[in-house]
């Protein structure tokens, strides 16, 4: 990738030989972190865009006198721009390690809200930095500047949250939580929902009433391992912020998107879509570490072909083939369908008791999010259908902190609770009343 733009206005101090990408070695990355300061939204300053400077093929100088520099390193690739990493060096000597994108030109122009909430500094979504690119005749290009999330470390095999979701690599029986999968996987849903969540509000907080993000999906959920408090935690963060959250058609994924729901109802339905696909995964791949073989395997036929009818058929809804005609109709049977895989698991003594939590849990939650889906799409559309998906992410939220109990998140939705606490233990005494004067 070359950061090297053509522009007339360059500062000819800055002017530098540029060099070609293959003939630079990767700049490595520093450990030293800049920590910002959270903005609140309703406070921002709209005119967050700042121009870059390029200073050569592989360094831009940005207006406040950040130094971006680039590596070779490919991290990621979306529809229109390809990720790289490197970093961002202050003016104070600071360096962070920081996901940049390639000089692109978006298919729809950048709202002031998108660009404003990288100074939010939010937790569970990452806001990019917006810059400008100055090119030819006035026009620009753009790059998107983020903290560098690194599942480096990180206890989920594969290190995609895609992957672990789906169990294409079985979930750990020791790391955080020992002897404890289902609350190892388990804390990967609450990360996606939090952070859904948290870009929702968002939006509420700016007025953005007619927002979505409209292309949740498994590969746009990333982790991000760190060191802090009592040891390593990794975090759950949404990512790929649409340019404008309130343009009417946002770029959504094939198999994520019901033809007739509104964006909010959408955005829900590709949440519940996740985890039915991760349910079936159940059917071929094991899901624990020292499993040998799928769960479902455990079970004799007649079970096992029960469990996988009431599978299909919740399959064959979502892939638009089923005859059912309206979107009540559709989210009633998907209900019902969930429901039908609870009373099924229940009493199945021949599936592994953690084992057996994971696939309740997430059939329970695809009825409650089915629940919410219908009611968000038959809600007057804006500020109220909003409203709807956030009162449907908390309510589901809070059934999996049930589950994940005390030993769950505790200020971070991938965090464990310390084993030892600095807190003084209070031994219970009677009170002792005072004894009365002579």
């Amino acid at each position: 990738m070359s950061l090297l733009v053509a522009n007339t206005t360059q500062n000819t101090a800055l002017n530098t030989p540029s060099s070609p990408m293959p003939n630079l070695p990767s700049t490595k990355a520093h450990s030293l972190e800049v920590k910002s300061q959270r903005v609140a939204l309703q406070h921002l300053n709209t005119n967050t865009m700042q121009t870059g400077l390029a200073i050569n093929g592989m360094a831009l100088k940005l207006d406040d006198g950040t130094v971006v520099e680039v590596t070779q390193k490919k991290i990621g690739k979306g529809a229109f721009k390809e990720i790289y990493e490197g970093t961002a060096k202050k003016v104070n000597e600071s360096v962070r390690p920081i996901a940049i994108s390639a000089p692109f030109i978006p298919p729809v122009p950048f709202s002031a809200f998108t660009c404003s909430l990288s100074a939010t500094n939010p937790t569970h979504f990452i806001g990019p930095q917006i810059v400008k690119l100055p090119i030819k005749n006035g026009t620009y290009q753009y790059i998107t500047i983020s903290d560098l999330c690194t599942p480096k470390g990180t206890h989920y095999a594969g290190q995609k949250l895609k992957d672990a979701l789906n169990f294409k690599h079985p979930v750990s029986k020791t790391k955080p939580f020992a002897v404890r999968p289902d609350k190892n996987y388990l804390r990967l849903l609450f990360g996606m929902l939090q952070g859904t969540l948290e870009y929702y509000k968002a939006l509420g907080k700016a007025k953005q009433y007619t927002g979505a993000h409209g292309d949740i999906k498994a590969l746009n959920f990333v982790l991000n391992n760190k060191t802090k408090h009592m040891g390593p935690y990794c975090t759950v963060k949404l990512i790929d912020l649409p340019e404008n959250p309130t343009k009417p058609s946002l770029p959504w994924t094939k198999f994520y998107r019901c033809k007739g729901l509104n964006k909010h109802a959408n955005d829900l339905y590709a949440l519940r879509t996740m985890l039915i696909v991760a349910l079936s995964s159940v059917r071929t791949n094991p899901m624990f570490e020292g499993d040998h073989k799928p769960v479902l395997a455990l079970l004799n036929k007649h079970d096992q072909k029960q469990i996988n009818s009431a599978l299909d058929a919740i399959g064959t809804i979502i892939q638009e083939k089923s005859k059912l005609a309206s979107i009540g109709e559709k989210e009633r049977e998907i209900v019902k369908q969930a429901s039908l895989l609870t009373n099924l698991i229940t009493p199945l003594k021949k599936l592994p008791p953690y084992h057996k939590q994971v696939l309740l849990t997430l059939a329970c939650c695809i009825g409650k999010l089915s629940l919410g889906i219908e009611k968000t799409h038959f809600t007057h559309f804006g500020v109220n259908s909003q409203l709807e998906v956030i009162k449907t992410v908390e309510n589901v939220k809070h059934f999996l902190q049930t589950k994940l109990g005390v030993s769950g998140p505790t200020g971070s939705p991938m965090k464990p609770a310390p084993l030892s606490s600095s807190k003084r233990k209070l031994s219970k005494k009677r009170l002792v009343l005072p004894a009365q004067k002579k």
